[in-house]
């Protein structure tokens, strides 16, 4: 028995929409981070990240919303769908995993469910699929980013309180650290990496940014 072979585990294979080459953000995971605060004058008020990344680039999408009412999170998806267009399927938590004593899951779990919620993907032909109950691990690939994001703003935030102007705009900067995160080694040049695919297009479209040494060259 000492000498037998080790066995080895099987695996499951990754699901199709994970797989399958498509546009990016054509297959969407959505979740909250947070609550984050926000400056109101003299306050502070709790705000929440609503993030979607794609399943298949890995690429995110980050908007600042300022509680978890349905309307802040259509307003959220109109924003993502103008800039990103419309995903074919979008994944979220299964209501069953909010249904715990914290108040943000079950406000989370009313939003998800809310009949203006389902009336919008309907009209616009968006398949809303929930990943499957007590099976957290399911949503792995939102809540990586999620974990990423977190870690950004902690390192550009620390103890700082900005306004929602401020923080959205930080939102943005992480948002392009993110997305201009490497991939993967480039096959024909060993010193440089290739980038996310979306990343790639935008770059080849829109101006980047001027730097000290574009400046130097003029």
């Amino acid at each position: 028995m000492a000498k037998g072979l080790p066995g080895g585990e099987i695996e499951a294979p990754l699901p199709t929409d994970r797989v399958t080459p498509l546009g990016p953000f054509a297959v969407t995971g959505i979740n909250y981070a947070g609550p984050l605060f926000v400056k109101v004058g003299n306050t502070l008020k709790k705000s929440y990240i609503a993030l979607f990344t794609c399943a298949t680039t890995r690429a995110v999408h980050l908007e600042l919303c300022l509680d978890m009412s349905t309307d802040k999170l259509l307003l959220a998806l109109q924003r993502f769908t103008g800039r990103r267009g419309l995903p074919n399927t979008v994944y979220t938590d299964n209501a069953q995993t909010f249904h715990a004593a914290n108040r943000e899951l079950r406000e989370l779990c009313a939003v998800l469910s809310a009949t203006k919620t389902h009336q919008y993907f309907a009209e616009n032909g968006i398949r809303w699929k929930f990943i499957a109950p007590r099976a957290g691990w399911w949503g792995g690939w939102w809540e990586r980013m999620v974990a990423m994001t977190k870690r950004c703003l902690r390192r550009v935030l620390g103890s700082s309180q900005v306004n929602a102007e401020g923080l959205q705009t930080i939102l943005v900067g992480n948002e392009a650290a993110l997305n201009s995160r490497p991939i993967t080694q480039d096959d024909e040049n060993e010193t440089s990496t290739r980038t996310l695919p979306h990343r790639r297009e935008a770059d080849n479209c829109s101006p980047r940014p001027r730097t000290c040494q574009d400046r130097k060259s003029d």
